[in-house]
């Protein structure tokens, strides 16, 4: 179709003369007048078919915005198609995706398609409506350049926003369309997000051992009495080496770890109360109290007494003039066992005793001491929703309470005392620790591990160790952080209590 350009005039005033001049710079794009008439045509006969029928029909009319209706139905079903996997797969586990492209690929070729399908009838309606524009007003020609810009992208459809503005508010829609569809695909990008979700695992395994009563196998009882060793009627075995093996590892701060299985990659247990060891430590240097006799010459005996408990231990302090005068103690740590259930270590660290033999010969004082108290006691360990993981326990808190005496459990004919009884103040929970393993373990503990020491002698060769510490404990025990160690031999203890 031809669109001839009809210039129009329009008066204006000029300044030197009164005589009216026209202008003709400004071209507006107007529709063809009506041209004129021409004579008629003859009508053409009408078509015959091949069997002399007159063809009414017509040719064959085709409808080209099929092609706009097809993209406009085929981003209808990429809308519909993304919500169904959204809807259909949320809330499930990545591993039951059925398919091999990944969700987030599959929903980006639904948008892409999508996207690229819906701006097929923008395009197309957006060009159309140009004809609309300049028919129902006459308007530059450099809208018509405006409005192709626009069928073609973004940028076009900026302009057309800013420079259309009212003059063509569903053409200025269409471009709104555009721009804001240029955040369709990225938008997509932030629709699926995978998060970490505790999932029960069907058929599971999850189990943590502990122990509400204890009979422990390195102090197994002997009930006919055929052996018998430190008291107690005790039946040879293995046990009790890995039992004093595990005591060792724990002195020397090895780290330690409860028993446990776990099939998924993390697990939680309910709340749960456990037969424990329970330990305190305190520094007692100011408050122990020490009295002296002698001189270092002669040697210095001193008693030290220690607060709360009443205890005392004596330690002598002496010159190392002659091989007869009397051993120096540097380092003494010393035990008391009252009950059954409760062992106390007092453990006194001096200044090197050789530094301060060249004090006077009648000093009577003795020299500079750390002293430190630690205790070992049954006690009830409760675990709120312990959980753990498949290498290494996640959450180990717990609350400690003490246990008390509840008195002697079961008694055979021959009066053997099978085990003792002990009970939770605040729940009345019993526990029950066989005999041995009540009388013997905690206090093995203190006699062969922790009752130690070290003393200067003459002729100042070095100083040297009790004779029953083969393993040079007293040396670990003399340079050793006590506090630490007195919190990993009770955690210790009980993991083996657990797993014994």
């Amino acid at each position: 179709m031809s669109l001839p350009l009809a210039p129009t005039a329009y008066p204006s005033t000029s300044i030197l003369g009164s005589s009216a001049t026209y202008h003709t710079t400004d071209l507006r794009f107007m529709l063809p007048r009506p041209a004129p008439s021409r004579p008629s045509m003859p009508a053409k006969a009408p078509i015959l078919a091949p069997n002399g029928i007159v063809n009414t029909r017509g040719p064959c009319k085709c409808w080209w915005w099929w092609w706009e209706i097809g993209a406009s139905l085929l981003s209808l079903l990429c809308v519909i198609l993304i919500t169904t996997v959204l809807v259909k797969f949320n809330n499930t586990p990545l591993a039951s995706w059925p398919f091999w492209i990944q969700p987030n690929s599959l929903i980006s070729v639904f948008t892409t398609v999508g996207h690229s399908a819906m701006m097929v009838p923008i395009a197309s309606c957006i060009s159309e409506l140009k004809w609309r524009h300049f028919r129902l007003q006459a308007h530059p020609l450099s809208h018509l350049q405006c409005f192709d810009e626009a069928s073609r992208g973004p940028w076009g459809s900026l302009v057309v926003i800013f420079k259309l503005r009212t003059k063509a508010l569903v053409v200025v829609g269409f471009a709104l369309i555009s721009l804001i569809a240029l955040g369709y695909d990225p938008s997509t990008q932030q629709i699926l997000s995978f998060s970490q979700k505790e999932v029960l695992e069907p058929n599971s395994n999850a189990t943590f051992w502990y122990a509400t009563n204890y009979e422990s196998k390195a102090y197994a009882q002997d009930s006919n009495f055929s052996t018998y060793q430190d008291g107690v009627a005790t039946l040879p075995n293995t046990d009790l080496f890995k039992l004093q093996s595990a005591i060792v590892n724990g002195l020397a701060g090895t780290t330690v770890t409860p028993q446990y299985t776990c099939s998924g990659e993390w697990c939680s247990w309910d709340t749960f109360t456990a037969l424990a060891v329970c330990s305190d430590y305190a520094n007692v240097t100011d408050s122990t109290t020490v009295n002296c006799t002698g001189t270092w010459a002669e040697g210095l005996e001193c008693q030290y007494v220690f607060p709360d408990t009443g205890h005392t231990t004596n330690l002598t302090f002496a010159m190392q003039t002659s091989s007869v005068s009397p051993a120096s103690y540097i380092f003494k740590s010393v035990y008391w066992s009252l009950q059954s259930g409760n062992t106390t270590v007092y453990t006194i660290r001096t200044e090197d005793a050789i530094a301060v033999e060249y004090a006077a010969e009648n000093s009577n004082v003795p020299p500079s001491t750390q002293i430190f108290y630690s205790e070992w006691s049954w006690c009830a360990r409760t675990y709120p929703n312990l959980t753990a993981s498949s290498a290494a326990p996640i959450n180990m808190t717990y609350t400690s309470e003490p246990l008390q005496v509840h008195g002697i459990g079961a008694i055979d004919s021959s009066g053997y005392i099978c085990y003792a009884s002990y009970i939770v103040p605040s729940t009345g929970d019993i526990y029950n620790i066989s005999d041995a393993a009540d009388n013997e373990l905690l206090a093995d503990l203190a006699s062969n591990f922790l009752s130690q020491g070290i003393y200067d002698m003459y002729p100042h060769a070095g100083y040297s160790e009790d004779e029953d510490d083969p393993l040079g404990l007293a040396d670990f025990l003399y340079t050793t952080d006590i506090e630490a160690m007195t919190t990993n031999l009770a955690t210790m203890l009980t993991y083996q209590i657990w797993s014994d």
